[in-house]
């Protein structure tokens, strides 16, 4: 069975636990929704490409190439090449049948958003540019070639 990373479900925990500080500012219920919405929004920026992040390593780990060393790095891309050749191009294949998308260049484009985004007070990227229905698909795909044969990548399950 599919056990799938909801990002937006942990967003929602981790802006819901702060909300009551911000409910106390803002008085009115509707200012409330818009705040509690722009600060979901914002952990989305940094929780989704987080997501891949962890489902990239996760498929490095099952290949039996992960290194902390190594892997110790946010950079989406540089990840993604890490991988297996054989297990980069059917991801890319899967995403790409559910996209019609180029995942190579997405990841170059988004491969320091997590760095970008984590801390309130930095220099960010243009809110708009987040494709949350896109890293969703990259988490998904990560997760389907997990399991199917533990990713062909060597390791019988």
């Amino acid at each position: 069975m599919k056990q799938a990373i909801y990002v937006r479900d942990l967003c929602q925990l981790i802006v819901e636990d702060s909300f009551d500080e911000w409910a106390i500012k803002y008085g009115t219920s509707e200012d409330r929704e818009k705040h509690l919405l722009n600060m979901t929004l914002y952990a989305l920026h940094f929780l989704q490409p987080f997501g891949v992040e962890s489902a990239l390593k996760a498929i490095l780990q099952k290949e039996g190439r992960y290194s902390a060393s190594e892997h110790r790095t946010h950079h989406l891309h540089r990840l993604f090449m890490s991988i297996q050749e054989d297990t980069k191009h059917r991801l890319t294949q899967v995403f790409f049948r559910r996209t019609r998308k180029g995942l190579p260049g997405i990841l170059k484009r988004h491969h320091d958003d997590f760095v970008k985004w984590r801390y309130l007070e930095e220099d960010a990227a243009n809110p708009s540019d987040l494709d949350i229905a896109t890293f969703n698909t990259i988490i998904d795909a990560c997760i389907d070639l997990l399991q199917v044969d533990a990713c062909d990548c060597g390791q019988s399950t």
